[in-house]
């Protein structure tokens, strides 16, 4: 039978199982394709479905979710190739730094942090981020001044989906302006910066 067959081979998908059937001169028995297998939906699933959040966040700056946008696909007329974005969890407004490098993240993210005791009087609590490289050196920072980091699991994007949104309408958006202008690549941080400010 197909399913017999199925398992034999190693388990491939439908189009492989045809492929075989048709250069082997295989006739299986039961020539009914399986709507699906129990193993390969068991063992080949590379991430579980995650339903909505459901944190409650209570006031201003009690989380800042954060993600490094870049390298850029073209270097901008000011040699910019990154953008940085830091969005409030509770009020869900954002805030957007261009980087010319990643080296530059800490010191940006140190403006932010004063920007925000001066502008808001208020602490950040706690910065949820992916722990991607540009934000390894921020742990002695984050400890000086009591800032709780958050990190989210390696490759699930969708716990920090939020930023991950942000990225998407930032750069839609901005590839959309850019289009309308008909302005070249060179001036993507145009469009970008006004999405936000």
């Amino acid at each position: 039978s197909f399913a017999t067959w199925h398992s034999r081979l190693g388990h491939p998908n439908t189009d492989v199982m045809k492929l075989v059937f048709r250069n082997c001169n295989i006739q299986p028995v039961n020539n009914t394709t399986p709507v699906f297998c129990d193993s390969c939906c068991l063992r080949k699933s590379h991430r579980l479905h995650s339903g909505p959040s459901t944190s409650v966040y209570t006031a201003p700056f009690e989380v800042i979710f954060s993600d490094l946008w870049g390298l850029a696909f073209v270097s901008s007329t000011c040699g910019f190739q990154y953008y940085i974005i830091f969005v409030d969890a509770y009020m869900r407004f954002t805030w957007i730094y261009l980087l010319k490098n990643k080296a530059q993240t800490i010191g940006v993210f140190k403006q932010f942090h004063n920007m925000v005791k001066n502008q808001f009087q208020l602490p950040i609590k706690a910065l949820q981020t992916d722990w991607g490289g540009e934000y390894r050196p921020f742990t002695a920072y984050l400890n000086d001044v009591g800032i709780q980091h958050r990190l989210i699991c390696p490759h699930t994007h969708h716990q920090n989906g939020v930023v991950e949104c942000k990225h998407r309408h930032i750069v839609e958006l901005g590839l959309t302006m850019l289009a309308q202008a008909n302005l070249p690549m060179q001036f993507w941080i145009m469009p970008f910066l006004p999405v936000f400010t």
